[in-house]
């Protein structure tokens, strides 16, 4: 038996074209205004606006910072004449 799914809403967008930008904003909630340079990368703006506000997400929120990569350890270099001393000395004990 096939699920039944709730209807689907069309998002209903306010958009208008001023001194050569395309402004516009959800007709839900007209104090979140949007921009663009033209009318499709509003469209896609609007669109990601609504589905930010529908998911739950806080679209104020600032990303997370950057991890910080984890430390290389230091590459221990040994001093052969040193070794040679060392190994020689508790081999005579």
């Amino acid at each position: 038996m096939p699920a039944i799914l709730p209807p689907m809403h069309a998002t209903k967008y306010i958009m208008w074209e001023e001194e050569g930008r395309w402004h516009g904003h959800l007709k839900d909630h007209p104090d979140i205004l949007a921009q663009a340079e033209s009318f499709e990368d509003l469209q896609i703006k609007l669109s990601s606006l609504h589905r930010d506000l529908t998911s739950g997400s806080d679209i104020h929120s600032q990303p997370p910072p950057p991890r910080k990569p984890y430390p290389m350890p230091r590459r221990i270099t040994t001093n052969k004449r040193l070794e040679r001393l060392l190994s020689s000395m508790l081999n005579d004990l």
